[in-house]
């Protein structure tokens, strides 16, 4: 083993971001998958905090007038897969909710596995839900995902139709009021431009960016401008570069769009055939798209870029690695999968990033941050 190897292997390598749940609540092994990250690759790619996404698809919101929001009952459904997740590999992973607890896990070597939520629409309007949330471990909750719901706006709806509420409503400021008395991280990434705002005015404690990069490099609407970046490092929070080739390369994501566009009708297909299985619409969507885009290469560099660009605007302390893992169909040519997460760290010492800024970023920020908010 090789000096770099053994600083990422001897590092706490945290991950702020992945949904794999979508795989474990369909009956996939948290030891061994056939997608981008399990127990397996985890332990080669070095990861011993790794944050799991509870996703519900908006699919679960009603549809038609008169029907049930599922979205809380599909959260726990989530919850429910990644107890079982535990349950099946005691000797490996065990679940924490603290970042104390983190440390004390990962000292015995094994994994240390925690939740977050992906999408506000998740608790219907109730904080009672949130609660819950929270009570089965829940430690962050992004705002919104790609849809604008009752109380939050979304980046992507924003961008395409324009502000719905300006931000949060009154019931997303006390969502957020709530979710500072609980000891909840605050996740941004996903969220409008309006709702990144107004959650730096009214949040009490830092607030983060999961799985983001950056719109100067990329200008993708998911991705966060430099004078955002700034105001969230002033506020003492976090950023997690995701590994999402449209939001690492400008040029991939140029042709990616022009892609979704002329395939529309392909792409809307595969969602309906395969409304409630997303990662069979994923790896669909993927062979799909690269067909018509060819190959259009992005790697490893491209994330280091992105890291790059963070730290010379608000210095090491503020970014972390979001992989996004079973979260997208592209991934850099040479990060396909958890087992090659140690290359990141040979690129930051490439670039010259010193040992203790390599370390920050590749988890110490992280627990740092995990500490702060949740205790």
């Amino acid at each position: 083993m090789d000096d770099i190897l053994r600083l990422h292997h001897d590092a706490i390598v945290c991950d702020l971001h992945v949904d794999t749940l979508q795989r474990i609540a369909k009956g996939e092994s948290l030891e061994s998958h056939g997608g981008h990250l399990d127990l397996v690759r985890m332990r080669q790619g070095g990861i011993d905090l790794q944050f799991f996404a509870v996703w519900p698809d908006p699919i679960y919101q009603p549809r038609q007038p008169g029907e049930a929001d599922r979205s809380y009952a599909r959260s726990l459904e989530l919850i429910d897969a990644f107890d079982r997740a535990m349950r099946e590999n005691p000797t490996q992973v065990t679940p924490v909710q603290s970042a104390a607890e983190a440390r004390r896990v990962t000292a015995t070597g094994r994994i240390a596995a925690a939740l977050g939520v992906e999408g506000g629409h998740a608790i219907e309007n109730d904080l009672g839900k949130l609660e819950e949330l929270y009570r089965r471990g829940v430690r962050y909750m992004g705002l919104t995902w790609n849809n604008t719901h009752d109380w939050a706006d979304s980046a992507k709806e924003e961008t395409l139709h324009g502000t719905r509420h300006g931000g949060l409503t009154k019931f997303g400021e006390e969502v957020v009021g709530r979710m500072n008395d609980l000891g909840m991280i605050v996740d941004l990434s996903h969220s409008a431009e309006s709702t990144f705002w107004h959650v730096l005015r009214v949040s009490r404690v830092p607030v983060m960016a999961s799985h983001s990069d950056c719109y100067a490099l990329t200008p993708h609407f998911r991705n966060l401008k430099d004078e955002q970046i700034r105001a969230l490092a002033a506020k003492g929070g976090i950023i997690g570069v995701n590994f999402y080739c449209a939001f690492l390369s400008e040029e991939f994501m140029r042709k990616q769009m022009a892609a979704e566009e002329l395939h529309k009708a392909q792409l809307d297909a595969i969602s309906e055939q395969h409304p409630y299985d997303f990662p069979v619409q994923s790896e669909l969507e993927r062979v799909v798209l690269r067909a018509a885009m060819g190959h259009v290469p992005v790697t490893a560099k491209d994330v280091v870029d992105h890291v790059e660009h963070i730290v010379r605007l608000v210095g090491a302390d503020h970014v972390a690695l979001g992989t996004d893992f079973d979260g997208t169909s592209a991934l850099p040519d040479d990060l396909q999968d958890a087992a090659a997460m140690p290359l990141v760290t040979r690129l930051l010492h490439d670039r010259g990033f010193s040992e203790a800024d390599i370390r920050k970023i590749l988890g110490e920020n992280v627990l740092r941050f995990f500490a702060a908010v949740c205790g």
